[in-house]
């Protein structure tokens, strides 16, 4: 198990963390509690929490689009 987390986590060797896995791992978990808090809210715009997982979802798809300048080739 320790392994397959490590591998989510980390570069293509296994050993240095990437950031961007990381911190959308992060995000998602953020987005997951702010549901949870959502739905349990009587005031709950869905708008409002549709376009919070656009922007989180689109945040870390553009950062995950821009890291691969920092990707080694090969």
């Amino acid at each position: 198990m320790k392994k397959f987390i490590r591998d989510l986590f980390t570069e293509d060797d296994g050993v240095s963390w990437c950031i961007a896995k990381v911190l959308g791992f992060l995000t998602w978990l953020i987005v997951m509690i702010g549901a949870y808090h959502s739905f349990k809210n009587p005031n709950f715009m869905m708008v409002d929490f549709g376009q919070g997982i656009g922007y989180a979802l689109a945040g870390i798809g553009a950062f995950i689009g821009l890291k691969q300048f920092t990707q080694k080739a090969g």
